[in-house]
């Protein structure tokens, strides 16, 4: 039985909530005591940053480096960038924003948490906050929060988010077994916009397809190919 060290308070009128939460039945949950030691439970299986990349979305990395990362041929950077420190320095404000504009309640449950799916144990997730059901009839779902310079509002500004980070979440829903979620971003440090997502189930059945098909490969050290996602875009 998991023991999960909360990242803050919790009120009472939450505990139960969160104690509901860790009952479920959908993913084992892992407490890693430090990120050296969450960079290496990532290592065994296929995170939510993981999944664009594995299915050739991804702007930063493709399904090789991904490969990489997972056999061991290559670290997973372990270095901070400027952005993703700022990031990470801003993502209780970002949540602590949404919280305030929609009134729900949400919970951290710390960065170094990691659970992984009991049905699909090569995924696994990290979760920004979990949204607490607070009478919603879809029960509880799950918070992604980012940040993002000036220069990328467009991608933030055509009715729905980037589809990479559409991917992420899908991938978070089916670990956590929820339905639901948000995504909130803070765009420039001062234009903060959210929206909800729900569950495409058909969608998501494809991802883990995918997902099981590379991690297939990453057992069998079988490298994907390397341009996939290359040849498909030229060819469509």
């Amino acid at each position: 039985e998991a023991w999960v060290r909360l990242a803050g308070p919790v009120g009472a009128e939450r505990s139960g909530d969160v104690l509901n939460l860790m009952e479920s039945d959908a993913f084992q949950v892992i407490e890693c005591p430090d990120r050296e030691s969450w960079l290496q439970t990532r290592r065994l299986g296929i995170g939510a940053s993981d999944a664009a990349a594995v299915l050739g979305f991804s702007p930063w990395k493709g399904p090789i480096k991904v490969y990489t990362e997972k056999i061991g041929l290559e670290l997973e950077a372990d270095d901070e960038t400027e952005a993703m420190e700022w990031g990470r320095r801003l993502e209780p404000a970002v949540a602590a924003k949404y919280e305030e504009e929609t009134s729900r309640p949400l919970v951290h449950l710390g960065d170094f948490t990691v659970l992984r799916s009991t049905r699909h144990p090569f995924m696994q997730a990290t979760l920004d906050r979990w949204i607490l059901s607070n009478g919603d009839p879809r029960g509880p779902g799950i918070l992604q929060v980012k940040t993002a310079g000036t220069f990328k509002r467009d991608e933030w500004d055509g009715g729905e988010p980037p589809i990479f980070y559409q991917m992420q979440v899908m991938h978070e829903f089916v670990v956590a077994g929820v339905t639901w979620g948000s995504l909130a971003v803070l765009i420039g440090g001062q234009r903060f916009l959210w929206c909800d997502l729900e569950l495409d189930t058909s969608f998501a059945a494809e991802l883990v397809t995918r997902e099981q098909a590379f991690w297939r490969r990453v057992e069998a050290k079988d490298p994907p190919p390397f341009f996939d996602r290359i040849c498909r875009r030229r060819s469509s």
